[in-house]
Parts: structure tokens; sequence; C-alpha cells
């Protein structure tokens, strides 16, 4: 088993919202037994429920160093952001808008780095508009080769917003 899956399947029982839940359901089921799964295997209509929180990262290397690019915000998560982040690069917008972007990227980097779903509960470290609110988060690595970290898809629910 990989060890991405074997790591989904501790989350999905720890897991507190019911959109957390169903989000690991939903990469568990795509996720072969001995590698990473494409970016493809993600099919948009059979999640529309998921939507309005998921975020699509791609993974760029062009520069030796991964780079992180926002392909798809979820309604939810740009509302609570207050931002226009999609299709921008994580770095740029870090420096340009939200200098907390940092804990997303390092987030980012951990996934690429170890090819683990990072999860979180807990206060938020975004500045954002409905930063009142308690965060789970779960960004999960995908690989269009079954090994080299493509994309990675994240799931966030804003406690007490959803």
């Amino acid at each position: 088993m990989h060890p991405n899956l074997h790591r989904l399947n501790e989350l999905r029982g720890t897991a507190r919202h019911t959109l957390m839940q169903r989000f690991l359901d939903v990469v568990i089921a795509l996720h072969p037994q001995e590698r990473l799964p494409p970016r493809d295997a993600l099919n948009p209509l059979a999640v529309t429920d998921l939507l309005p929180h998921l975020v699509l990262t791609r993974v760029e290397y062009a520069t030796g160093k991964p780079r992180f690019k926002l392909t798809v915000i979820g309604e939810q998560t740009n509302s609570a952001l207050g931002l226009k982040l999609a299709n921008r690069y994580m770095d740029e917008a870090q420096a340009a808008d939200m200098p907390s972007l940092q804990y997303p990227i390092a987030d980012r980097e951990a996934v690429v780095r170890e090819g683990l779903a990072v999860y979180r509960y807990g206060p938020p470290r975004l500045e954002y508009r409905a930063n009142f609110a308690t965060i789970e988060l779960c960004h999960t690595p995908m690989a269009d080769d079954g090994v080299t970290v493509s994309h990675i898809l994240s799931l966030t629910v804003f406690e007490g917003l959803t």
C-alpha cells in the first residue's frame, strides 16, 4: 500500500467535519494502491458538494524549487480569503498581498517533499475575513506519473461557516 494511502486512511479516522470525511473518502477511492493518483482521476461532477471548499494547486519545477500555482479555488475558500488568488503563483501573492501565505506554501512544500497528505485542525494561521473560525484542512498529493507530485488537491472547512 502506498504510504499516502495509508496516511489518508489514518486521517479518515480522525476527521471532524462531514465535508472533510467526504473529501477523504473521495481521495481514498481514487488513490491507486501502489502510486499517487493522477490529476485526471478526479471528476469534478462527482464532487459538486465539495467544490466550494476545494483548491487545486499545480506544482511547477522549472526553477529547481517547486512553485505553486493556484488553478482552482472554491467559492467558500475564495470568499473567506477575500483575495483573487485563482491562476496566481502563491509566492507572488504572498509578496504582493498576503504575507501569511508562507504557511500554506510550507504545507505544500511538505506535501511535495514527503509525498504525503498534510492535515491540520485548529486556529487559522492565515489572515482572512473569517479568521475567527477554526479550520480543518487537508492537502493531498496527485502525480500524473504516479510518483512526482504535479498537483495538490486541498479542502478547507471553516468551522461555523459551513
